[in-house]
């Protein structure tokens, strides 16, 4: 399939355009990306983590509970029989699988009052293990009962206040964390137990402390929430990728020119001019051949001489690759695929209705191949084209007068000199180099082909005179814009 002609222009405009919407793309998805919350680690196990108290109450003999040791969480004690309070607090971490526990705790026992607030006390301990399934710390605390009222008598003596009342807080704030898949998961407790005198009572209240959850691990299997823009951010920075991809090879690698080492297909080359080529069971026969370096020039010759492009079916045998075919009378212009050496390139259409610039072309009468050393070209002109012949005419005398304008030229059969053909050729080697452009080459090939055709009718002398005027006429050619004839 034909890939549509673009125009040149079109190549960075598309390229700039698609190069935005890629930025773009991609600040869309980072920005995206950016806003999505932090993805929640997938679990590697289960923690169960606990904080309990327990205290002893030891006793003066007495026969209301018949018993000197009393043990609970909630019950209510008379001051004036109980010597001490013994509160023990125990921290425990379980892990439903091995890993890697910490653990510490800090104990403190506070006295406070309407007025004022003292601490007693401050302890700390901690327990841990590199593989298991639980750690667990214990803390033990005796509270003397009468001491603690002789330090509260002390400061309301000193502050001169008498406390109504009076509470000893107990706390045991435990901090640890446990890991199974490589990542802690922070666990907090904070028990506490309070025991408030309040005249002949004593009544203790407390909080244990429980958690459980997951143990961090690897990171998620399932996206998190808010994936939705972040996957259509990314799919227009794919999307605009493959169209600035698509664009380059389009309008850059697709035609880009071929090097003599990677040739065109054939058919690709023949494909646009399939109109003007027909097929031919035989070579044609003619007496002189030029040969053409490109497929250009054999499509410029037959686009001037108004003449088809013929193709030998496969079954004719040609000296080497495919020959394709211009014929004028005698002379057949040759293209030989790829034998003709040079940079095959992809082709061009040229310009249907060019102005018609010189007559049929005769570019080198009488010369064989040249081995694609020259480019072989044609054009038109106003004069008629002589009839080749083998018969060699009179050279009319001096004072002979011009032959009309509507008769044949006389033709005298000189042939040309080696070394004048030598440098028909450098001219049109010259006028196929970069140093004219596409008009002023065009325009120089007319002058050529006029001079070539002349040459048949011209003595020696007179075909030197000519091609040097040629050569002075492409050292001054300034052709001005627009059509030439």
């Amino acid at each position: 399939m034909k890939l549509p002609e673009l125009p040149r222009w079109l190549a960075p405009v598309m390229v700039v355009v698609f190069l935005l919407l890629t930025v773009w793309a991609g600040y869309d998805a980072a920005h995206a990306t950016a806003a999505l919350p932090a993805q929640a680690p997938a679990p590697a196990g289960e923690y169960g983590a606990g904080a309990s108290y327990l205290f002893t109450a030891a006793l003066a003999p007495n026969d209301l509970y018949n018993t000197t040791n009393l043990t609970g969480t909630n019950l209510t004690l008379f001051a004036s029989i109980t010597h001490w309070i013994n509160v023990t607090f125990t921290q425990s971490i379980s892990l439903d699988v091995r890993g890697s526990i910490d653990l510490a705790t800090v104990l403190t026992v506070t006295v406070s009052t309407p007025a004022w607030s003292k601490t007693l006390d401050r302890a700390a301990a901690e327990n841990s293990s590199a593989s298991a399934t639980d750690v667990e710390v214990v803390d033990h605390y005796d509270l003397e009962v009468a001491a603690v009222e002789g330090v509260v008598h002390t400061i309301d003596a000193e502050l001169n206040y008498t406390s109504p009342s009076f509470t000893v807080t107990l706390s045991a704030a435990s901090s640890g964390s446990a890991s199974a898949g490589g990542l802690a998961t922070p666990i907090l407790l904070s028990p506490w137990l309070n025991l408030s005198f309040a005249g002949a009572l004593i009544v203790p209240s407390g909080v244990p402390a429980a958690l459980a959850g997951p143990l961090a691990g690897g990171p998620a299997a399932d996206d998190p929430p808010g994936m939705g823009p972040v996957y259509l951010a990314y799919a227009e920075l794919t999307a605009a990728g493959t169209a600035l991809a698509a664009s380059v090879w389009l309008l850059w690698v697709s035609r880009r020119p071929g090097g003599a080492s990677r040739l065109p297909r054939l058919e690709r080359l023949v494909e646009p001019y399939e109109e003007a080529i027909a097929r031919t069971t035989t070579v044609p026969d003619a007496s002189r051949v030029v040969r053409v370096v490109a497929w250009d020039d054999l499509v410029k010759v037959a686009d001037t001489l108004g003449r088809p492009i013929l193709r030998p079916e496969p079954s004719v045998p040609v000296s080497s690759g495919q020959e394709f075919y211009v014929v004028d009378g005698a002379v057949a212009y040759v293209y030989q695929y790829p034998a003709s050496g040079g940079a095959p390139v992809e082709p061009v259409r040229p310009a249907r209705g060019t102005p018609p610039i010189a007559p049929a072309p005769v570019l080198v009468p009488g010369a064989a191949d040249t081995g694609g050393a020259s480019r072989g070209s044609a054009a038109k002109a106003t004069a008629p084209r002589p009839t080749p012949t083998s018969a060699l005419p009179p050279r009319p005398s001096p004072t002979s007068s011009p032959p009309s304008s509507s008769a044949n030229p006389v033709v005298r059969g000189v042939p040309i000199r080696p070394n004048l053909q030598e440098q028909l050729t450098a001219l049109l080697g010259r006028i196929h180099s970069p140093e004219f452009a596409p008009a002023q080459r065009w325009y120089a090939l007319s002058l050529y082909t006029q001079t070539v055709q002349r040459l048949p009718s011209l003595t020696a002398e007179e075909a030197q005179r000519a091609v040097d005027t040629l050569r002075r006429a492409l050292d001054t050619l300034r052709p001005e814009p627009g059509p030439i004839g």
